[in-house]
């Protein structure tokens, strides 16, 4: 999800330092140390403003969903 998520800002012209707010939404809440070290991986401080969210079921039976705003 990080990967898709860093290859749609480039293709917009922006980076991940463009990202001002990111949803994280996670099939289950126990991946939660995983998604803090795959984020820390991606973005650099300061960190965009972030929420995690516990979803029932993810579109395709994902386990990880993103959506961001970004701004130039």
């Amino acid at each position: 999800a990080l990967q898709n998520l860093v290859a749609i800002l480039a293709a917009a012209g922006l980076g991940t330092k463009n990202v001002l707010k990111a949803t994280v939404y996670v099939a289950n809440m126990d991946d939660f140390a995983l998604v803090n070290k795959l984020y820390s991986e991606v973005f650099a401080p300061p960190y965009p403003a972030r929420e995690v969210v516990q979803a029932a079921r993810l579109p395709k039976d994902g386990l990880v969903e993103i959506s961001a705003i970004a701004a130039p």
